[in-house]
């Protein structure tokens, strides 16, 4: 009896990619993480699927796993999106890692001081040192310029309501949640992966 061939065996990496988003559009996790773990079967330093599949274990609440395969994936695609650095430290920032944290947003200093991501990663900087009015400042104006991240945007809001609850009560401790805070923002990979479907051919 003639073996049988795994799905998709004739599909390129491409082609692969873009089933990934389609299923991620349908908030189908399994199909996503399925089409992801192909392409890294064919190409296993392919540093958008691993972004990705980070991504999707965040979503997942598998913080070490997205972690580990968003370290890989920084380490393996010099070009990655800003949005992998900022969301790598996000994940570090909710599981203590502040020092790891620090060291993951520093090329988000490249971006510029109007950037939204810069802007984001400076208030949660002040946060981490409760220095709260500096930190309400720097993620309201990265609100303000965010169009490229909706859903970001609203997870920092988060961020803005929780250090102004710690103004009104300096003995609590700000401390970002894991379990509500890491997980992936719509408009950067996880909750939204549209923005970073594969260029087309030219």
């Amino acid at each position: 009896m003639a073996e049988s061939s795994p799905p998709n065996a004739d599909l390129d990496t491409d082609e692969l990619m873009h089933l990934a988003l389609r299923a991620n559009e349908q908030a189908d996790t399994e199909k996503t993480i399925g089409y992801l773990k192909q392409v890294l079967s064919a190409e296993p330093n392919n540093g958008m699927a691993l972004y990705l599949l980070g991504a999707q274990h965040a979503q997942m609440k598998m913080y070490g796993r997205a972690i580990a395969e968003m370290e890989q994936a920084i380490e393996v695609e010099p070009n990655i999106p800003a949005t992998a650095h900022f969301q790598l430290g996000l994940l570090y920032l909710t599981s203590g890692a502040v020092p790891e944290a620090m060291m993951s947003w520093a090329p988000l200093d490249q971006l510029g001081k109007d950037d939204a991501l810069f802007l984001f990663k400076r208030g949660l900087v002040h946060l981490i040192q409760d220095e709260f009015p500096e930190c309400i400042e720097n993620l309201e104006k990265g609100i303000a310029v965010n169009i490229l991240y909706p859903a970001l945007s609203m997870d920092m809001q988060k961020f803005v309501d929780k250090a102004r609850a710690a103004m009104l009560r300096p003995q609590t401790p700000v401390q970002p949640d894991a379990a509500t805070d890491a997980k992936a923002p719509a408009g950067s990979p996880g909750a939204d992966l549209s923005a970073y479907k594969p260029e087309a051919d030219d």
